[in-house]
């Protein structure tokens, strides 16, 4: 007998609701993963089959909702959204550093006071 994987559910991972039930009387078994888009759980032999989606970007399935905005805005991967997340945070901070919004930190002391206080005498005299 041969062993036939589909491609979407490698790497699923398994859910098991048993209730200490038998098969068929309200014991639930099903595969599960994670939407690539929005990083939602997404059961694979449940409403994803009505509702759910396939992106054929990311070769993976996604949800009901991330497949409607799909249609509109195209793959969204969610590590991508992290990183432009991340990217906007970091180019923000950069741009207060380099035109001086950010607040100095407590010890710091400007370069023209540190000359200033090296040319006067112990008595304050210049």
């Amino acid at each position: 007998m041969a062993n036939i994987i589909t491609p979407y559910t490698k790497g699923a991972g398994y859910f098991l609701d048993n209730q200490n039930l038998p098969v068929g009387q309200g014991r639930k078994e099903s595969d599960i993963r994670t939407c690539t888009h929005c990083e939602v759980v997404i059961d694979l032999y449940g409403a994803w089959k009505d509702d759910g989606g396939f992106c054929g970007k990311c070769f993976a399935p996604i949800c009901g909702p991330c497949a409607d905005r799909m249609l509109t805005h195209g793959c969204e991967p969610f590590i991508r959204k992290i990183e432009q997340a991340v990217d906007g945070t970091v180019k923000l901070a950069q741009h207060r550093r380099i035109a001086g919004l950010d607040a100095p930190p407590a010890d710091y002391v400007p370069k023209v006071m540190v000359a200033q206080t090296l040319k006067r005498d112990t008595h304050g005299n210049v």
